[in-house]
This record gives structure tokens, sequence and C-alpha cells, in this order.
């Protein structure tokens, strides 16, 4: 994947060259644009300058394609995520046990949570769910065995099968439901029967359906609680979920189950969270993962700024004699430091510019074909209107910032030094 991703990089640095002549021509036709004088020079000054100019632009426009490519990937992996979480956290709140110092479900749960907790006028139904690990061709997989409620049926998306005649053989404890990456990883399809070990020896159980899951790269099973009971003897839960009435105080009903943890003794740590507070805390934690993109974008400014910079600065010392002149006809040191200025920003345009279709191309190669083949797992693309608008400003920026030396070193540039020059 990755390779045929380099060879797309290559493949569209190659015709930049043939666009910018094509675009640069174009320009220069345009009525409006010749009666701009230092904007018809810049223009000229580039195309003239090709050989040097193009490989500025490509470098930038390379670097600041991945970062348009990355950030697309990103933004559609954190939308993705967030519509997953809304799916999946289906009840209002979760009584949970959780390992020490970690937010994960891990251990049990007390069972007089569930008697105390029926009695809450506000609780409209509930469901538990025990976190095990099931063994699958001799590999231990992670599991959810589900006791179900009714509101719990909007808790999965479904990538292959019908939700409803899925949904009452899951209730009826006809089979499991795959999560995406395990199926990607096994081959698994809908309708066929997996081997597990169980306590009553290896069983083959149906595959009711595949479902979208982000939370596991190696995946993990779904089991109905009437399935799991035919084959094991672990009654345990680790966790609950509550749904409330619909006028219920969200609140409230925290506080209620707090002061019962007080009271009612369990194995594990318990952690009351309502199903707002958890989406919260999740994309919290995506967006500290993804922060390293920001060093992305550093070194993208580094890298046009070497780019842009070199170009600039060959420019300079090839058209020592083409400054001369132009000082030498009227020309002020600030006009010439427009020129060049004017030079930098076109070509930081042109690059914002053909960075964006690469870019585009880019995310798609990443979300479709070599995060799958990573994770296992498929997401929606997105595109943001930020993106693009950000390229361009980076791309701007970073060139502007190449020009600064030049343009000091034009300013610095004596008559008599230049006049000696085209001597």
């Amino acid at each position: 994947g990755f390779v045929g991703l380099f060879g797309l990089i290559v493949g569209y640095s190659l015709i930049i060259p043939w666009l910018l002549r094509v675009s640069l021509q174009a320009l220069q036709r345009v009525k409006h644009l010749q009666r701009q004088l230092l904007l018809r020079m810049a223009l000229r000054g580039i195309q003239a300058s090709l050989s040097r100019t193009a490989l500025a632009i490509i470098a930038l426009t390379v670097a600041v394609s991945a970062t348009v490519g990355v950030s697309l990937m990103i933004g559609s992996f954190r939308g993705s995520v967030a519509t997953w979480l809304e799916h999946t956290l289906s009840s209002d709140i979760y009584v949970s046990a959780v390992a020490p110092g970690e937010s994960k479900v891990q251990g049990t749960v007390n069972p007089a949570w569930l008697e105390e907790i029926k009695r809450l006028p506000e609780v409209a139904s509930l469901s538990n769910g025990l976190s095990t690990h099931v063994s699958l061709d001799g590999m231990p997989i992670p599991a959810l065995v589900l006791a179900p409620a009714a509101h719990n049926a909007q808790g999965f998306e479904y990538l292959a099968g019908e939700p409803r005649q899925v949904w009452q053989a899951f209730m009826q404890g006809n089979g499991v439901l795959v999560s995406e990456p395990l199926a990607y990883h096994r081959g698994i399809k809908v309708g066929q029967a997996i081997t597990l070990q169980t306590e009553r020896g290896l069983q083959a159980l149906p595959v009711l359906a595949i479902y979208r899951d982000y939370s596991a790269t190696q995946g993990m099973l779904v089991i109905p609680r009437l399935l799991f009971n035919r084959y094991w003897q672990d009654s345990n839960i680790s966790s609950i979920g509550l749904k409330l009435k619909p006028n219920a105080d969200v609140a409230a009903v925290e506080q209620q189950l707090q002061r019962l943890a007080t009271q009612i003794v369990s194995p594990s740590p318990i952690s009351i969270r309502s199903s707002q507070s958890i989406r919260e805390f999740s994309l919290q934690i995506f967006d500290r993962t993804f922060a390293i993109t920001n060093v992305l974008r550093l070194l993208v400014i580094v890298v046009a700024f070497i780019g842009v910079f070199s170009a600039l600065m060959a420019l300079f010392l090839e058209k020592g004699r083409e400054y001369a002149i132009l000082r030498a006809t009227g020309f002020t040191p600030q006009q010439l430091s427009r020129l060049v200025l004017l030079q930098a920003a076109i070509m930081g345009l042109f690059a914002g510019l053909l960075a964006l279709p690469l870019g585009s191309i880019m995310s798609l190669v990443l979300i479709d074909i070599i995060n799958q083949r990573s994770f296992g797992w498929t997401m929606h693309t997105q595109f943001f209107a930020s993106v693009p608008l950000q390229a361009l400003i980076l791309a701007l920026l970073a060139a502007s910032l190449a020009s600064l030396y030049p343009v000091k070193r034009l300013n610095q540039l004596a008559l008599r030094q230049a006049f000696s020059q085209v001597a």
C-alpha cells in the first residue's frame, strides 16, 4: 500500500512542471493581470526559471499534500469514531467494573447492583455484560457476553446482515456478532460458523452479522447471554447499562448510584459514568493521540522553507544583472523586494492549490487501503472545508518565510555594486 502511495506521489510530481507551464501561460493572457506590471514580471520570472522554481513548488506541494491527506484521514477517523460511539453507547448511564488505575472494563460487579438499580423509578430498562476472552483457533479473542435490553438494538452498526432479523436471532441466542477487524483478519463471512473452545468442548457457532467496531484492532465477539450459558458456567457481569425514562435527570440518577457505590461492596473498583461523559472522554483521548500531527505541519514549513529558499537564492544569484538593470532604470529596492515577495507568494499559492487534489487522493488511499490493511476496520470518508484553507495558508506562510533572506540581500545591494555586476 505504501509503495503504491509512493508511486502516486512521484507520478503526480512529474506532471507538475507541465501544469505550471500551462497555468503560467494562461495567467499571462488574462487582460486584467496584464495591467499589473509587478505581477506580470513575477509570473514571467517563475516561468523563465521553471527548472528551479518547479522543483521548489514540487517539494512544497508534496509536503503540504501530506498534511492535507493526513488531516482528512484523521478527521474522517474522528467523525467515524464519534458516530460509532453514538451507536454503541445506547444506554444513558453505565456502571462498570474497571481495572485498578485504568478505565478498561475488567473484573466483576456485585450482583446486588442489579436489584438496587431495578428499584430506581427513573430506570426504563437495563442490560448487562461480561467482558471476557474466548478461544478462537487457539488464540484468545476479546468477547462481550451481552444480556440485552430493547434499547441495545440500536447499539450496533451492521456492515453485513439485515438488522431486524439479526437482532431477533441474537435475542434468541442463535449466534454471535463479529466485529469488522476480526472478520477482516480471519476472513469471516455472515452465515458461516466459527469454532470456539468452550467448557463443553469445541462448538461451531453461527455468525449472525458483522458490525463496525473501533475498540480493538484484533477484533472481538459479542455473544448473547442465552448462548453463552449453554457452553460456559461463568455467570458474572462486568457492566450494567441503564436506559432512563424520557424526563429523567441523568445527573441526579448518577448521584444516587454514587451513593449506592458507598454501600455495596464490589470485588472490583466501580466506575459510574454517563454515555455523554464517556463520549467526551473518548474523543479527548483521540485528540491527544493525534496531537503529534501538529509536528507534521512544522516539518512541512521546514521542508518548504529549504526548497523555496534554495530556489529564490539561486534566482537571486543568477538574476543579479537583471536586478541591476531594473535598479538602473528606476526600480527602487522596495519594488524589487515586492517582486521577490510576489514570486514567493505565487509559488506558495501554486503549491497550495496543487497540494489539494494530491492530498485528497492520498487521504482516500490512507482511508480505504492502508488503514484497513493495518487495523482491519473501515471508516466514512469526510471532507472538511477548513483543510484546504489551512493548506493554502501553510503553503503561503512557508514560501513567504523563505523569501525573507533574499529580500534582505536585495535591500543591501548597493547601486555601485549592481553596476559592477553588470560590467
